[in-house]
This record gives C-alpha cells, structure tokens and sequence, in this order.
C-alpha cells in the first residue's frame, strides 16, 4: 500500500507554462493545503492558497466526467486556459 501511495505521488505535478495536459477529470480534491485534479492522463497538484487552484477550482468544479484542456500560461492574471471537448 504505502509502495503505491507513493508511485501515485511521483506522477502528481504542476504544470509549467505552455505545459498543456488533456484527459477526462476524474476527480476533484481539496484539504486545507492542496488542490488535487485527477485527470485520466495525468495529476496536478496546487497549493490550495494559490491562485491557480483557485482558478482550476472554479472552472473545473461539477465537471467530472468531462473530457478537458489545462494549458498553463506565464501570465499572471490568467495563468490558466481551460477547454471542455464535446463527446
């Protein structure tokens, strides 16, 4: 268990500007220091104090399910561009 709580750990990562990530959201995580997003082709991680989780939080929120497009941009007011694909 502890083997594969850590191998699922080394995956999870920010994105990096103009770093794009597409998959289906799987899941939404929150505790009173990370931002969690489970995508099928990746996991993000954001310190929940940040503006990029709050950002990723809001748009994403009551989206599970839905096919998405996180690009990561290096700027500061909209770090984010976020797409949603039609089925």
């Amino acid at each position: 268990m502890i083997r594969a709580k850590s191998e699922t750990y080394r995956r999870v990562r920010t994105l990096k500007p103009w770093e794009e990530v597409i998959g289906v959201l799987l899941s939404i995580e929150e505790d009173e220091d990370f931002l969690i997003v489970k995508l099928s082709s990746a996991t993000l991680c954001y310190h929940a104090s940040s503006k990029e989780a709050g950002i990723i939080g809001e748009r994403l929120n009551g989206k599970v399910g839905r096919r998405v497009s996180i690009l990561a941009t290096d700027n500061f007011d909209e770090p984010f561009k976020i797409w949603f694909h039609s089925e």
